[in-house]
């Protein structure tokens, strides 16, 4: 969702140049199409900068977003950044309590509210 990125937009934004994917949780683009486009973004940067690196931060899902395109683009010189990458969601005790809702429909409600939760909490608290 991003929420945790509200609060080093500003101060990382006097050090790079950012771009933001965001995905908002009613969203079902297939992965294959995500990876795509963001390559497609890197791809352009990486024209205009050859010798220059490129900093790609994941967040969550965004980790393994960033995995799949660093792994497809190995002649780009990156510098990965993965932030909680959901890499063991299946292991997760996440998991566990969004596996007792049975629609589709409460799953997505769900996680919803804890995006939203965790990123109301995190804008407003002074760390």
């Amino acid at each position: 969702m991003g929420m945790g990125l509200c609060m080093h937009h500003k101060a990382l934004g006097r050090i790079f140049e950012l771009r933001c994917l965001h995905i908002p949780f009613h969203d079902r683009t297939p992965f294959e199409e995500l990876v795509t486009m963001v390559e497609d973004v890197l791809r352009a940067e990486h024209s205009t900068s050859p010798n220059k690196p490129i900093y790609l931060l994941g967040n969550s899902f965004g980790g393994c977003l960033a995995l799949a395109v660093a792994g497809r683009n190995p002649r780009i010189d990156l510098i990965l950044v993965l932030v909680n990458p959901a890499t063991s969601f299946e292991r997760s005790d996440i998991k566990k309590l969004l596996s007792v809702f049975s629609s589709n429909n409460a799953y997505i409600a769900i996680t919803a509210l804890l995006n939203y939760n965790i990123g109301k909490y995190l804008v407003g608290s002074s760390i």
